[in-house]
């Protein structure tokens, strides 16, 4: 097993998760776990660098194919240091640093600490998200919910339903932004298959 800590890079307060993870997954396979570990859907490209060396599975990215390399293949040592960036226009990188390697037997990905919501992957980047989090408050949040209760607004005038039900969608966003749902997410990470056997590709 491998336990790594994610962090992402120009966020405060700091977004962490901590993960462990089979050493025989692939690259792909941990791709699909930091969408999951961050809220993320996967329609963006994204790259793997380690050691200087690109892996991904997008056919724009010009990489290594991160399906053919195992964290077992790449000999990861304790204190190693990658990156993993997402939507290269939003500019997301997770810095990644590797805890501990085991000769523990694992089969599958598991969090076992996190800080933080993603940001959502709408915001656009740094800058969006910043503006995001200063857009609201808990005022507001306040008299949606008092609306949603009594179905006027603020001048007594019949709210649109839908309207609201919107508003309420983006403001809960917004007010959980600081809780981790940290057994959610270990409940989508069992959705994710890890190879029984190590890949014999080289990690370049």
């Amino acid at each position: 097993m491998v336990r790594l800590r994610l962090v992402l890079r120009g966020v405060s307060p700091l977004i962490v998760r901590t993960i462990e993870v089979p050493a025989a997954a692939t690259l792909t396979v941990l791709s699909d776990a930091m969408l999951i570990l961050f809220g993320w859907s996967g329609e963006r490209l994204h790259e793997f660098t380690i050691r200087a060396v690109g892996y991904s599975t997008d056919w724009a990215v010009d990489a290594e194919d991160s399906r053919k390399v195992t964290l077992d293949s790449l000999g990861l040592r304790v204190g190693e240091r990658f990156c993993w960036a997402y939507d290269f226009f939003a500019g997301w990188v997770v810095d990644i640093r590797v805890e501990a390697v085991t000769t523990e037997p694992g089969s599958r990905i598991s969090c076992l600490s996190g800080r933080r919501a993603g940001p959502p992957e709408w915001c656009g980047g740094h800058d969006g998200f910043r503006a995001w989090e200063n857009a609201h408050s808990l005022s507001e949040y306040a008299e949606c919910l008092m609306q949603a209760r009594d179905h006027v607004d603020e001048y007594g005038q019949p709210v649109d339903p839908f309207d609201l039900l919107y508003r309420l969608e983006a403001l809960s966003l917004w007010v959980l932004r600081y809780r981790f749902d940290k057994a959610g997410v270990n409940g989508r990470l069992l959705t994710l298959g890890v190879p029984a056997c190590v890949s014999l590709s080289k990690s370049g």
